[in-house]
């Protein structure tokens, strides 16, 4: 299979994920399992390297000017950083970037076998003029790759919002059919 097809498996693989079905990547038996409120829709995929990036924004709104946006990214072949690791760099990177940002763990442990780190970044000023960006992370690494979900917002988001949003990613999960001890949930 050529590299071309694979990225486009993936790529594929990925929209299902999003859909809220669960989905095979090529060279892989793992699968990420993640429901996406209606009313979304896929703005931009990008293959760099073994980086998949899907973003994808509420209908009205486009991938230059959003107020919400739902980014997946898979990082191929990354089984050596940990989601506790990949936290701290976008931690400093995000920092660094923004010298008013502010950063909160939400959770690091464990779910269906699979080590995962949950955290929200925010800055008081983002590349929109005048807007704000607060961003939810939540990065799971599985058995041959690692994953990250995020969710922003270019607003303070409601109470309600936010615990929408949380439970999004509480529900972003990682599963190995063939494998008794990581089934689908």
């Amino acid at each position: 299979m050529t590299a071309a097809r694979r990225s486009g498996l993936v790529a594929l693989g990925m929209l299902a994920a999003l859909a809220g079905g669960c989905a095979s990547l090529p060279q892989q038996g793992e699968q990420l399992q993640l429901g996406v409120p209606e009313g979304y829709r896929v703005v931009h995929q990008d293959t760099r390297g073994p980086i998949y990036t899907t973003e994808m924004v509420p209908n009205g709104q486009s991938s230059e000017d959003w107020l919400e946006m739902l980014t997946t990214q898979l990082y191929a072949g990354l089984k050596s950083v940990s989601p506790a690791e990949f936290r701290a760099e976008s931690q400093r990177k995000w920092l660094t970037n923004c010298r008013e940002g502010s950063y909160t763990e939400v959770m690091t442990g464990d779910e269906n076998g699979y080590p995962v780190a949950v955290w929200m970044l925010s800055c008081p000023y983002s590349r929109a003029p005048g807007r704000p960006e607060h961003t939810w992370f939540k990065a799971i690494r599985g058995g041959e790759s690692l994953y990250v979900v995020q969710k922003a917002f270019r607003f303070e988001p409601s109470p309600e919002q936010s615990r929408l949003w949380m439970r999004t990613l509480r529900q972003a999960t990682m599963c190995a059919p063939g494998k008794p001890a990581r089934p689908l949930p």
